[in-house]
């Protein structure tokens, strides 16, 4: 079982290109092109999200993105189950 998150979104590429029947190479590519056009905002908030998504603070790869993204998408979602279940914990 995989569990590199970047390994993850390597294998997302992969499903995605048998999926739609693009390259693997074709998915990449227009991923770095959104990604560099993002990089356009020179906002302060976009400033700290580009820099909170690598560990170096570089421009980030498809795959560490993805990554990225899938983990705020986690992170989220567990913050929304907490409230939920403090929400429905009965108070003593």
């Amino acid at each position: 079982m995989i569990t590199d998150p970047v390994a993850i979104a390597a294998r997302s590429i992969k499903t995605l290109s048998v999926r739609d029947g693009v390259s693997e190479d074709a998915i990449r590519e227009y991923i770095r092109e959104a990604i560099a056009e993002s990089y356009k905002d020179l906002s302060p908030q976009a400033e700290l999200l580009w820099k909170s998504m690598t560990a170096e603070g570089n421009m980030p790869s498809p795959e560490e993105l993805i990554a990225w993204a899938a983990g705020l998408c986690t992170a989220t979602a567990r913050s929304k189950l907490g409230l939920f279940e403090k929400a429905c914990t009965k108070v003593p």
